[in-house]
């Protein structure tokens, strides 16, 4: 009877001194210096529905200088021309720019915090179901976030079901689409090399940290620059706007203030963009 008991002790329990190997998850939870791995999964959902927000937030504002120079620039006699004309002029008066604009910070941080819940649901929900490389499933999951607004948010603020009530025709649905295909890319780029690594059943190995981590600085470096270039397109895109309201401040800043903000905040999105592409991933 003694024997058969410590005989089950000794399969059920590791012996006294040996080492216990942790599970790839939390190896790969402590490379990245996180808690654990759910918890790791999480905060990077999190910083990935970030930057695509703001991602979706400089496509939004540059389609929005361009539908005010189209909108300017089109005629307004009766022609296809002016048909086209009248649709962006329509576009130009939205009204989620109307109830924005007088409170910009507090719109900008609940459309910040939608894309925030909207980047959980896709990881806790549709990445692991999704199939196919990052941006086509990013491609699909943007349907969804798509449909919600068309279907739900923009009759709520009185845009019309899918926009109709704006009459500025196809254009809120396409550009509608094109925004949240950005959104979805951006989201799922960013969050899938961390997924996948916290989801494979290999272990990083040690040997190749080092060099992980110089791919993460060499990406980060990268997406510096082209945080620098989108913030400087979107502060001109500012210019332009100011411009056309004869040279009226901008969130209570002067336009090439805003020029300056939107240069320095690209460049520290670009570049915690790139680190987050950097992240290794398992082969």
């Amino acid at each position: 009877m003694v024997s058969q008991q410590s005989d089950r002790i000794d399969a059920g329990t590791p012996a006294y001194g040996s080492v216990v190997k942790a599970s790839p998850l939390a190896d790969a939870a402590r490379f990245l210096d996180l808690p654990h791995p759910r918890s790791a999964k999480l905060v990077h959902a999190f910083l990935a529905g970030f930057i695509a927000s703001l991602a979706l937030l400089i496509v939004f504002a540059l389609a929005y200088a361009l539908a005010l120079i189209m909108a300017g620039a089109l005629p307004t006699d009766r022609t296809v021309l002016s048909t086209i004309g009248d649709w962006f002029r329509g576009l130009t008066h939205d009204p989620l720019l109307d109830r924005a604009l007088p409170n910009p910070f507090v719109a900008v941080g609940l459309f910040t915090v939608g894309g925030i819940a909207w980047a959980l649901l896709y990881a806790a929900i549709f990445e692991q179901r999704l199939t196919g490389p990052d941006w086509h499933r990013g491609l699909v999951f943007g349907v969804v976030p798509w449909l919600f607004s068309l279907g739900v948010f923009m009759p709520l603020i009185g845009g019309g079901f899918f926009g109709l009530a704006l009459g500025a025709g196809p254009l809120p649905i396409v550009g509608n689409l094109v925004l949240h295909a950005v959104y979805g890319v951006v989201l799922a780029r960013l969050y899938g090399p961390f997924g996948e690594m916290l989801d494979s059943e290999q272990q990083l190995p040690s040997e190749a940290q080092k060099a992980a981590l110089a791919c993460c600085e060499s990406a980060a470096v990268r997406g510096l620059a082209v945080g620098v270039l989108l913030g400087g397109l979107l502060g001109g895109t500012v210019l332009l706007i100011a411009s056309e309201k004869g040279g009226a401040p901008f969130l209570g800043m002067h336009p090439l203030g805003v020029l300056l903000e939107a240069i320095l905040s690209g460049a520290s999105v670009g570049a915690s963009a790139g680190a987050l592409v950097g992240t290794p991933t398992h082969e």
